[in-house]
């Protein structure tokens, strides 16, 4: 799940799915049932990360088919799609559905049936599913960060906020990369991560 932790080091907001990934990461070659605890969650906790931003309630017992397409069609960057959306609901429904089926945590399970569960979970079924989750993580990230936003984000805009940008500049040390730059602070922030950027903003509007 390299692509996926690096897009969570790359926009700050999602470093704390890290978490998912390292459980996912550790227990793969020994315990399919956490991985698919851990991959379960992952994905709802990115769909309803979404939605909240959206400004959409989503009631706490909600399946991770129905949060996952909602997500999907909230983000309106994805016209003529429904085909894709489908598909992607149907991965998270059978998540679900695999979830009740070999939990061991769900209802505190027997040792026996944990043990027999664990074993059904082949290391074949885990890497795929660890591998389709994956896919669907990082898709669901890189449309809303990168193509979600600029529909969203028109209200904020770089040049409009000179005296917080001079400020930030003036607080914070240029950014050099290689041979290149050095680079505004308020600028890099705002072009790799236009939700920390408005945070800062609002943070200093604030005060």
């Amino acid at each position: 799940m390299e692509l996926l932790r690096n897009i969570c080091t790359a926009y700050s907001k999602w470093k704390p799915l890290e978490d998912y990934i390292n459980r996912i990461e550790t227990y793969r070659n020994n315990d399919g049932a956490l991985v698919l605890e851990n991959s379960k969650a992952l994905i709802e906790s990115i769909c309803r990360t979404i939605l909240e931003d959206l400004g959409e309630t989503i009631a706490s017992g909600e399946s991770i088919q129905n949060l996952v397409s909602t997500a999907c069609n909230k983000m309106t960057c994805l016209p003529n799609t429904s085909d894709l959306i489908r598909s992607f609901v149907t991965v998270a429904q059978r998540l679900g559905e695999f979830r009740n089926n070999f939990s061991v945590i769900g209802h505190g399970a027997s040792i026996y049936q944990i043990e027999e569960r664990k074993n059904k979970i082949t290391k074949a079924t885990t890497d795929f599913m660890i591998a389709t989750v994956g896919q669907l993580a990082v898709f669901l990230i890189t449309v809303y960060q990168d193509e979600y936003p600029v529909t969203i984000s028109k209200d904020v805009r770089y040049e409009d906020n000179v005296d917080f940008n001079k400020r930030f500049d003036d607080e914070n040390e240029l950014i050099s990369i290689g041979d290149y730059g050095p680079y505004s602070p308020s600028e890099v922030l705002f072009n790799i991560d236009v939700d920390a950027y408005k945070t800062e903003l609002s943070n200093k509007t604030t005060e």
